[in-house]
C-alpha cells in the first residue's frame, strides 16, 4: 500500500485507448518527493515510457495529464495545468500549459496523474469523476470545434460545472502544432499535444473532481494564500494584467511587440515606428470591443478577457497572437486580429507556430516561391487579413495549400522551397515566441536551452526584458552582448521549472522560490528550504534533457536559427562561437557534457534511477 502523503492522493490512472483497459498505478512518495508533479512527473512518466525510435502519432507515444500539489488546495495561481508527451512538432520532449479550472477539477477525481496509452479504434472522450472514469463514444463530437464539442459534452453528461480539455479540427486533422483547449478559449499551445491527442482519437477529457485534497498544515497555508492574494491584488503584474492582458495597452502587437518582435516575418524591425496613427486606431478599436475581464480558477490576477467582433463575442487574444498576426503577418486591424485568435481557439492551434507559418507562407509568395495558384488562389500578402482567416481554416483541416503548412515550419518551407529551411526563425524546430533574441543577445541562450525549443519563458521571459529585471548577482545584461548569458540564464530557467512543477500560473512569477517552496511544505509536510528546491529543479531540468538526447538532441540542436541580419541600431546579431561559449557554460553549469548530454556522474549525483542510455562518465 502506498505511503499516505498530503498533497497527494497516491496514485495515477493508466488507460489503454486501444482496449479501453483502466488501472491504477501507486504514486510512490519517493517518486513524487524527487519530481513534485506537473512537467517533473511528466518527464519521469515519458522517459520511462516512450522508447528512442517512437513515431510521436504513433499508438506506442505516451500522453500524460500530470497534476501538481497545489491542485485543489486554493493556493493562488494554482490553476495551470500540463499535458506532455513526445512532440510531433519538434520530435523531441513535448509540453504545454494552460489556465483555466481544467487543472484543479482533474487532480480532485482523486487521481495525480492521467496515463493515455495506445489509440482507440473509434473517437471517445473520458468522463472522470471521484466516483469512476469511463470511455464514452465521441463520434458525434469528431468534426466539431472545440467550443462546440465541449458545450455538446456539458449538454450530454447534464452537469454545468464539468471541466473539460478538447481538441478541435486542427487535433483531430493531426496539424503538427495543433493545441489541447479548455474553458472555452484557454489553450495548452506549443508543440503538438493536440496532434497526439488526434492520433489517439481522443476528443475530449471531461472532469468533474470535487475530492478534497487534504494538507499537512491548513493554518500556515491560510497564511501563505491571504498574503500572496494581497501581492496579486495589489502588485504590478496585477495591476496591470487585470485591466488589459497581456497585450499591456490592449493592442499586443503593436504597442508592447513592435518593441521586440519584427514584421514580415523577421526581416523589418518596428513596423509600426511613425505609424502612431495605426497603433492609435488599433487602440481606439479595442476600447470599443472590451466586454470584461474574467479570472481562471484560484486566480487573484484576471488577465482573461472578452471582446466583441460584430455582435460575436470572443476571448481577447494574448500577446503572443499580436506578435504573430499583427507584426509577422503585418495585420494591423483589431477586428481581424481578434477573428485569427478566435479561429485558433475554435480549431485547436497554436497561434506562435500558427502565426509563423503563414507569415513564412506570405514571405515565400513575396520571394516568388509560390504563386497565387499554388495557395488555392488565395493572395497571400503581408497586411491581408483575409488571407490570414482563410489560410488557418485551410490549415486545420489540411486543405489544399494548409496541409503543406500544418506539419510545420520546417516541414512546410521544405515542401515550399529545397533549402527554404534556412530561412525560417526556429530553435529546434518550434518557431520563437515574440520575444526577439537580437534585441536582447541573452535571448539567443534562453531559447537555445529550452527543453521545448524555441520557448521564450526558460530561462529567460524575465531576463530578457532590458529594464526593470535584472539577473547573475542584481547585474543589468548587456543586451548586445552573451558575456555571463549562461550564468544571468540558469537561475531563471530553474525558478521556472519549479511554476510548472508544482504547477502555478507564470503570472505569479514575482514570487520568491523561497515562498513557493514554503507553500510546498505547508501542503506536504516535507522540510523544504531554498537549496531542496533548486535540488528539485536541477533533477527535473536534468531528466527532461535525458528525454530529449534519447531522441537525438545536442548542442547543433540548440542554435536559434536566426537567417536574417538586425537592421536597427537596437539590435545585434552574435557569432556562432561566441553563443556556442555560452551554450557550453551553461551544460557546464549543468553538470553536462560539451555537447549538452548529461553524464552519469551528474544523473547519479541528483539520484536520478533507472537512467537506460549510455551517458558521458563526466562533463569535458
Amino acid at each position: 500500500m502506498t505511503e499516505k502523503m498530503y498533497g497527494y492522493f497516491g496514485k495515477m490512472l493508466e488507460i489503454d485507448l486501444t482496449d479501453g483497459e483502466m488501472k491504477e498505478i501507486p504514486l510512490e512518495k519517493s517518486t513524487a518527493q524527487k519530481y513534485i508533479g506537473g512537467i517533473g512527473l511528466a518527464g519521469r512518466i515519458i522517459y520511462d515510457n516512450v522508447p528512442a525510435g517512437t513515431d510521436p502519432l504513433s499508438p506506442q507515444n505516451v500522453l500524460v495529464f500530470p497534476c501538481g500539489p497545489t491542485h485543489g488546495t486554493g493556493v493562488p495561481w494554482s490553476n495551470r495545468w500540463v499535458v506532455s508527451a513526445l512532440s510531433p512538432e519538434t520530435g523531441f520532449w513535448g509540453r504545454a500549459t494552460s489556465g483555466g479550472a481544467f487543472g484543479p477539477a482533474l487532480k480532485q477525481c482523486g487521481y495525480d496523474a492521467i496515463i493515455f496509452k495506445g489509440k482507440s479504434p473509434k473517437p471517445v472522450f473520458l468522463h472522470i469523476t471521484e466516483d469512476f472514469a469511463e470511455l464514452k463514444d465521441a463520434t458525434h463530437l469528431w468534426g466539431k470545434d472545440s467550443m462546440e464539442a465541449e458545450k455538446e459534452i456539458r449538454r450530454e453528461l447534464k452537469d454545468p460545472d464539468v471541466r473539460i480539455a478538447d481538441i478541435g479540427q486542427a487535433g483531430e486533422h493531426m496539424v503538427r502544432f495543433a493545441a489541447v483547449m479548455d474553458d472555452m478559449g484557454r489553450a495548452a499551445g506549443r508543440t503538438g499535444m493536440g496532434a497526439v491527442m488526434g492520433s489517439k482519437n481522443l476528443k475530449a477529457i471531461a472532469a468533474s473532481g470535487h475530492l478534497d485534497v487534504e494538507v499537512a498544515n491548513p493554518k500556515e497555508l491560510y497564511k501563505l494564500i491571504m498574503g500572496a492574494i494581497e501581492f496579486g491584488k495589489d502588485g504590478p503584474i496585477g495591476a496591470i494584467f487585470s485591466r488589459y492582458g497581456t497585450g499591456f495597452a490592449g493592442v499586443s502587437g503593436p504597442l508592447a511587440g513592435a518593441l521586440f518582435t519584427t514584421g514580415k516575418y523577421w526581416r523589418e524591425s518596428n513596423p509600426l515606428k511613425d505609424k502612431m496613427d495605426v497603433a492609435l486606431k488599433m487602440t481606439n478599436q479595442y476600447k470599443e470591443m472590451f466586454v470584461n475581464n474574467f479570472h481562471c480558477e484560484y486566480c487573484p490576477t484576471g488577465c482573461g478577457g472578452v471582446v466583441s467582433v460584430n455582435g460575436q463575442e470572443m476571448h481577447r487574444w494574448e500577446y503572443e497572437a499580436g506578435y504573430t498576426f499583427n507584426n509577422c503577418c503585418m495585420v494591423f486591424d483589431t477586428n481581424y486580429l481578434a477573428k485569427a485568435n478566435d479561429l485558433c481557439n475554435r480549431y485547436g492551434i497554436d497561434v506562435i507556430t500558427g502565426g509563423n507559418v503563414v507569415a513564412f507562407a506570405m514571405f515565400a509568395r513575396e520571394k516568388g516561391w509560390v504563386s497565387q495558384k499554388d495557395t488555392d488562389g488565395l493572395d497571400l500578402q503581408f497586411g491581408s487579413g483575409d488571407a490570414v482567416l482563410q489560410m488557418l481554416h485551410k490549415i486545420a483541416y489540411r486543405e489544399g495549400f494548409g496541409n503543406t503548412l500544418a506539419d510545420g515550419i520546417l516541414p512546410a518551407a521544405r515542401r515550399i522551397k529545397p533549402g527554404a529551411e534556412k530561412y525560417t526563425v526556429h530553435c529546434k524546430g518550434l518557431p520563437l515566441g515574440g520575444w526577439d533574441p537580437r534585441a536582447f543577445a541573452p535571448m539567443f541562450i534562453s531559447y537555445g536551452i529550452a527543453n521545448r525549443g524555441g520557448d521564450h519563458v526558460y530561462g529567460g521571459m524575465n531576463g530578457m526584458m532590458p529594464y526593470g529585471f535584472h539577473l547573475d548577482k542584481g547585474k543589468r545584461m548587456d543586451p548586445h552582448s552573451l558575456k555571463g548569458a549562461a550564468r544571468g540564464v540558469l537561475p531563471n530557467d530553474s525558478t521556472i521549472i519549479l511554476f510548472d512543477t508544482l504547477p502555478l500560473c507564470l503570472f505569479s512569477m514575482l514570487l520568491q522560490p523561497e515562498l513557493l517552496g514554503a507553500f510546498l511544505s505547508a501542503i506536504t509536510g516535507w522540510e523544504l528550504g531554498i537549496r531542496d528546491i533548486f535540488r528539485i529543479s536541477d533533477r527535473i531540468r536534468t531528466m527532461t534533457r535525458l528525454v530529449d538526447c534519447r531522441f537525438g538532441c545536442r548542442k547543433e540542436n540548440d542554435f536559434v536559427s536566426m537567417p536574417f541580419k538586425a537592421e536597427s541600431s537596437g539590435y545585434w546579431l552574435p557569432k556562432r562561437k561566441e553563443i556556442e561559449k555560452e551554450l557550453e557554460e551553461y551544460y557546464h553549469l549543468r553538470g553536462w557534457s560539451k555537447d549538452g548530454v548529461p553524464t552519469m556522474q551528474r544523473i547519479q549525483e541528483l539520484g536520478i534511477e533507472n537512467v537506460k542510455e549510455a551517458l558521458p562518465t563526466k562533463s569535458a
